[in-house]
């Protein structure tokens, strides 16, 4: 093994990223104790020595699987990284495909010939490639409609750009690498990648250069690279005197000259630091309540970019109002963005791009969710978007049945595909409502068939009978002004409330039963184990953190201390991801433990059996004191990591202002999970978790050998 690390860990082929809030002196010393005994080798690795020849043709390829969802996929060769043409040919795609405003948006997925379109372009050393992604629906001939997107793929060298097209797709692409560079997660990810395309600052060249694109760059790459030669979806046609396409190719010492006198811009100001602790937060939040009822938090945390970031969940309707109208209300939140009487969807789409910011809403069960990702200085404008949503919201009928086409295309897909088969299957055994109840789960065709039947006049009357704010709460997080943010909360929901009085349906509770059940889905190389064992229990039970701790060692502490992924991944090699976790909520007792794996189908049997064999060891024989020692070290060190996340943060505080569980819950958690005993520990999983009431699905095929 030191062999092994000698050979090829050495400093001349390796990059190294730290990234996040530490101290810089201990890190470079960390990375100096660990990486400078690691001798510099006297070979060269060398440059480049091949060429990626031009495409002689356009080609054609089919693959044949067992599915029900349809897709058309198209390739075009295109630049390297380092090419400005890179920056002009994203910003093309852009253009192209975005919703509303794409041309091939418009003309395929508007007209109802596709369902979706999406695009991906790797950011890579040499000359790469763009993948084009149409969904088509089942109902539709896949024949005829690879000849429709073939028709206006060829369009594309053709068509007349405009000023505004580039303005949209500018905005778009700023609004990513800002928020992109505002987390720091992303952004170091983000930046191994451009390092491997030759060289750090070649992200920042692509900044400058989406910055300072010409109308004239978008219409020369369009006519450059968008040839049916260059591309790959058809069948290969022998032709003469073809024009090929011979992107730049970019060597090394050309990447260093591109770069060696780049200046970056003025470094941003770091947020100021936020102690990771309750006693912090409860220090930095405001709390208040609207005209209408509903409660807000204001958490003043400087975040990256001067972000604004706000949660806010809505309790809505009763079980008489919203008896069979889950297909309708999650609808009603998918298509808020889609126009106003004011604004239509492009309008409002584009004015959060050009703020780098972006608004989100989803219904389920009795819950109306809704996001906003902002600046400080564009928290006032997206409020009034907002507001305007939720009050003068016109719902086109084209773009419910283009939403409706779109949901069940993807659904089409999930029909035979074992995690979604498993989990669907395991939530209907597991809780078996009737259909008239908010908490019947659906089968999956039944889901497609109950979209289809959701029409303009239900959505309608869901929007303005059901929907409001008057049961909710939300938090928002950023340094804001706390007067500021209540100010605008107040004229957003302020006035948006419900005709359809709230009343809360508690979930029944249904005792699990050992049961088996295995679901072929033929011709699939992965496979799924779920299952899950219901019992009764609240965080503030006085088992809670005894079992939380009991579960910790059994299959969520992480690969080198829980017993299930240490067996099945670690030791035997059987599961590809393997773990448990609790559900179990703040307002009622109806709580589970669940276990998952995901497996080689032929592993079936060997998954089973070690899985049942490590929980009925833990149960019989119970854990030992290292164990517990070692994940309450752990689980202390997640708390303390979860408290630094902002999303973690406004979670917490939306508790509290919703079922009024304190934030000093958090930290009394912490302290019993510390105290307890190893006997606390075992009674817990002994107490409510046995053998003979979990029900497992297993989903794959199992007919391999």
């Amino acid at each position: 093994m030191r062999k092994f690390y000698e050979k090829y860990y050495q400093p001349d082929n390796a990059t190294l990223i730290i990234a996040g809030k530490f101290d810089e002196k201990s890190a470079l010393k960390y990375v100096s104790d660990y990486f400078s005994v690691l001798k510099k080798p006297d070979r060269n690795l060398g440059g480049t020595y091949t060429v990626e020849p031009a495409q002689n043709g356009e080609k054609y390829f089919e693959i044949k699987r067992n599915n029900d969802q349809q897709i058309i996929a198209a390739g075009y060769h295109t630049s390297a990284f380092a090419d400005k043409d890179f920056a002009a040919l994203s910003a093309l795609y852009e253009i192209l495909t975005s919703d509303p405003s794409g041309y091939l948006y418009k003309n395929l997925v508007e007209t109802q010939k596709v369902s979706s379109i999406w695009t991906f372009s790797p950011v890579v050393r040499d000359p790469g490639m763009v993948y084009f992604n149409f969904d088509v629906p089942k109902d539709k001939n896949l024949d005829e409609t690879t000849k429709l997107v073939r028709s206006e793929l060829d369009k594309v060298s053709s068509i007349k750009f405009s000023q505004d097209d580039l303005k949209r797709a500018q905005a778009k692409l700023i609004k990513g690498i800002e928020n992109e560079r505002n987390n720091t997660i992303d952004f170091a990810i983000n930046l191994t990648e451009i390092v491997g395309a030759g060289n750090y600052k070649l992200g920042f060249l692509y900044r400058d250069n989406v910055e300072s694109l010409k109308l004239e760059d978008i219409n020369r790459v369009a006519q450059k690279y968008f040839k049916n030669n260059n591309r790959t979806i058809g069948v290969f046609r022998p032709s003469s005197n073809e024009e090929r396409v011979f992107p730049s190719e970019f060597r090394d010492q050309q990447i260093a000259d591109l770069v060696k006198d780049y200046k970056g811009k003025a470094l941003e100001k770091e947020p100021a630091p936020f102690e990771a602790s309750i006693a912090n937060v409860k220090k930095n939040l405001t709390e208040g309540k609207l005209f209408n009822g509903m409660k807000y938090g204001v958490i003043n945390k400087e975040l990256k970019g001067y972000k604004i970031q706000g949660t806010f969940r809505f309790r809505i309707g009763n079980e008489k109002d919203l008896e069979s109208k889950e297909s309708i209300g999650s609808m009603t939140a998918s298509l808020l963005k889609a126009g106003t009487r004011t604004k239509t969807k492009e309008q409002i789409q584009d004015e959060l791009d050009q703020m780098k910011s972006s608004v989100g809403a989803y219904v389920y069960g009795q819950n109306l969710i809704i996001s906003i990702d902002t600046y400080k200085q564009h928290y006032p404008k997206v409020m009034a978007i907002l507001q305007d949503m939720l009050t003068n919201a016109t719902f086109p009928e084209n773009e419910l049945t283009k939403t409706i086409t779109e949901t069940n295309t993807w659904l089409e897909g999930q029909l035979k595909d074992p995690d979604a088969i498993a989990n669907n299957e395991l939530q209907r055994l597991a809780a078996p409502y009737p259909k008239t109840s908010i908490f019947y789960v659906a089968s999956l065709q039944e889901q497609i068939d109950n979209n289809k039947k959701v029409t303009k006049a239900q959505v309608e009357d869901f929007y303005k009978n059901i929907m409001g704010a008057s049961d909710g709460v939300g938090t928002l997080i950023g340094s804001i002004d706390a007067k500021t943010a209540s100010a605008e909360l107040e004229k957003t929901f302020g006035k948006f409330t419900a005709k359809s009085k709230f009343i809360e349906v508690k979930p029944t509770f249904f005792e699990t039963k050992k049961q088996d059940k295995n679901i072929i889905t033929p011709d699939k190389e992965n496979a799924v184990a779920l299952g899950t064992s219901s019992f009764k229990m609240t965080q503030d039970h006085p088992d809670y953190a005894a079992l939380v701790m009991a579960n910790e060692i059994l299959g969520s502490g992480g690969f080198l201390s829980a017993r299930l992924p240490m067996r099945l991944r670690e030791k035997d090699g059987i599961s590809y991801g393997v773990g448990s976790y609790l559900n179990i909520p703040v307002s009622n007792d109806v709580s589970s433990w669940n276990y998952y794996a995901y497996l080689n189908p032929t592993k079936r049997d060997a998954v089973e059996a070690a899985i049942k064999e490590e929980v009925s060891k833990a149960i019989a024989s119970g854990f030992t004191q290292q164990e517990l020692d070692s994940n309450k070290k752990s689980y202390a060190n997640e708390r303390t990591t979860s408290l630094g996340t902002d999303n973690t943060l406004i979670n917490l505080v939306n508790t509290q202002l919703l079922f009024g569980r304190s934030l000093d819950k958090y930290d009394e958690q912490n302290a019993k999970i510390q105290n307890l005993t190893l006997s606390e520990v075992n009674a817990a999983l002994k107490k409510y978790l046995s053998g003979n009431n979990v029900i497992s699905v297993f989903a794959g095929d199992f007919n391999k050998k």
